[in-house]
């Protein structure tokens, strides 16, 4: 799964380890998360290209990267970090390849129980598998 792919290519970038050491999550964050932190999930599969043999297994799908911090500087400097780690990429591993991968939008957001947050969309090409 590309997931697995994205969230190995996360815990592989030092500058962003060096903010959110492991805590980097599938879909949500856990309860009494400790911060920083950043979840990723999958927002949808789109694009799916053909040709005249049929699928062509090339997919486009976006990803939300939820980056979270004590306070609006330390959830920036996630996602800075999550971007930099992403952005204009080429991966592959564990039989997996994203073509590239793009950042498309960043929000800050609040939320009275999780606080604060940037939300980091990501565009990703991948072949599937």
């Amino acid at each position: 799964m590309i997931e697995t792919l994205i969230r190995n290519t996360l815990i592989a970038d030092l500058s962003l380890t060096a903010l959110v050491v492991q805590r980097i999550y599938p879909i949500s964050l856990p309860q009494n998360p400790i911060y920083p932190a950043l979840a990723y999930t999958r927002i949808s599969t789109f694009g799916r290209e053909l040709h005249h043999a049929g699928a062509a297994k090339v997919a486009e799908a976006r990803f939300q990267l939820s980056c979270f911090g004590n306070d609006p500087s330390q959830a920036k400097s996630v996602a800075t970090a999550a971007r930099r780690a992403l952005h204009g990429k080429t991966l592959s591993g564990g039989g997996e390849k994203i073509f590239w991968c793009q950042a498309v939008n960043e929000i800050d957001l609040w939320d009275t129980d999780l606080g604060y947050q940037v939300a980091l969309d990501l565009i990703v090409a991948y072949v599937e598998s």
